[in-house]
């Protein structure tokens, strides 16, 4: 008779639902209020990412067999995400992205959100988000070591950009449209770099341009306040797309054997 009593059933209820709060607060870091996601298993971990994102039933399922655009493993792990195009909303958690994940693509969307700073998996490769509402600040030395792809570009992200602390083996960095500021080093990428996007931000300061990456291919800075003399003779011979227009910088550019420099709005003279 009990079970039948509606005050009994929602108490009950309530009860678990609190007894699932404190196993929640307690796997919580103190020192640092990070979230120890191994005691959580990948189905909960999956519902905490989206518990804040609006037409949910476009990705989620009632088992992790049944969740659109993953991609599991023969360890029955999930090493993959691809949600783009979704037309998500709302509050994408990405410090409750499984342990396991590899790769994630979240591109063309209205999520919101925060690129968290300690909670990336250690095995993510590749993060895309670009094209949609993410914001709040970068911090770029504290990216997963074997993280090769990171794309955000067309976002409300801010704040500075350290390019002397990446991943050695980070091959494209896609940061443009957002309202990044100060200074940025060019000096120090890592050897394995081959495509770096900055344009329209809030950027300031010289550049130099006399030790990027031999492997570099593309380096797009244009729309920026950057100013000043530059030395573009030691640039990559494999660099064939530089695009530098609309900032303050001068110097003289040699585009013989390269596909596309462009450089309206700048000082910069073409040698040709």
């Amino acid at each position: 008779r009990l079970f039948s009593c509606p005050f009994f059933v929602s108490c009950v209820v309530y009860r678990m639902h609190c007894l699932a709060r404190f196993h929640f607060i307690s796997c919580m870091d103190p020192s640092l209020g990070k979230v120890d996601k191994s005691s959580f298993s990948d189905q909960t971990l999956l519902e905490l990412l989206i518990e804040n994102v609006d037409n949910k039933v476009a990705v989620c399922g009632e088992d992790i067999h049944e969740w659109k655009g993953l991609i599991i493993n023969d360890r029955l792990e999930i090493v993959a995400v691809r949600w783009c195009r979704k037309d998500l909303s709302g509050t994408m958690r990405l410090e409750f992205l499984p342990l396991t994940l590899e790769k994630v693509y979240m591109k063309l969307n209205k999520l919101s959100g925060e690129i968290p700073k300690h909670t990336l998996p250690e095995s993510l490769l590749a993060l895309d988000v670009a094209a949609n509402l993410f914001e709040r600040s970068l911090d770029l030395c504290r990216l997963p070591r074997r993280m090769e792809t990171l794309i955000a570009y067309t976002n409300s992200l801010s704040g500075t950009l350290s390019l002397t602390h990446l991943p050695h083996s980070l091959k494209t960095l896609y940061l443009a449209q957002n309202s990044f500021t100060g200074e940025v080093c060019l000096t120090n990428l890592p050897e394995a770099m081959e495509y770096l996007s900055l344009g329209e931000n809030n950027l300031v300061g010289s550049l130099d341009f006399t030790q990027l990456p031999s492997t570099l291919k593309s380096l797009n800075l244009y729309t920026n306040d950057f100013e000043g003399h530059a030395d573009f003779s030691h640039l990559p011979e494999c660099l064939n797309f530089l695009y530098i227009g609309d900032t303050m910088l001068s110097g003289e550019i040699d585009v013989r054997n390269r596909k596309s420099v462009l450089v309206k709005g700048s000082n910069i003279k073409l040698i040709k």
